[in-house]
């Protein structure tokens, strides 16, 4: 039986790829995460979800579900 796994696979860079963590989530992402300003965006059917943040975010992106 095949169990599908919803979240993010986080790999590290170079020629081989090596799994650093997952991430499940609670819904299924179909789409490339896009970052921006500081901030990785990541959306699935149902949420659209801000990680990280820091300087050049202003009040975005505290790793909250929006």
């Amino acid at each position: 039986m095949i169990v599908p796994f919803f979240g993010l696979w986080v790999l590290a860079a170079g020629k081989q790829p090596k799994v650093i963590n997952r991430i499940r989530m609670r819904d299924g992402v179909y789409t490339t995460p896009t970052a921006a300003n500081g901030t990785l965006w990541v959306v699935t059917n149902r949420h659209l979800y801000a990680v990280g943040g820091g300087q050049g975010s202003g009040d975005r992106g505290q790793g909250k579900e929006k």
